[in-house]
């Protein structure tokens, strides 16, 4: 249980690192702030187009999102050699694949997190509350 929280820590430190991170953030505040502006117009009550464009963006880009940071997050173990030291330490594969994903989880739900909550601030700001 502890090797698997420090490959969390670790994966999570160089996930928040990585600038692809932050571009991918950076994307996703974009994307969802022009959906909410072009949808400002319409209001529908219940489920509305916007929930629908959201819901559309998030299925298009979360799997892309993931897919890239992933395979970030191992090539570089890979090039830098944390691989080869890793590997000389006494952990086993199951606690290393789910630190991976734990720690690559709450880099990307606080990527998504910070993306809605940057629209839902605005939105409620400029007085459409979604």
């Amino acid at each position: 249980m502890g090797d698997m929280v420090q490959v969390v820590r670790r994966e999570m430190k160089m996930g928040f690192r990585n600038p692809w991170a932050y571009s991918f953030l950076i994307l996703f505040c974009v994307f969802s702030l022009s959906l909410l502006i072009i949808n400002s117009q319409n209001f529908v009550a219940g489920y509305s187009g916007t929930t629908g464009s959201m819901l559309n963006l998030i299925l298009y880009l979360l799997p892309l999102m993931t897919l890239f940071l992933g395979s970030f997050s191992l090539t570089s173990e890979k090039e830098e050699g944390s691989w080869q030291l890793l590997s000389t330490y006494p952990i086993g594969t199951m606690s290393f694949i789910v630190g991976k994903y734990l720690g690559l989880s709450v880099v990307l739900m606080t990527i998504v997190t910070f993306g809605y909550g940057l629209m839902g601030l605005l939105s409620g700001w400029v007085g459409s509350p979604l």
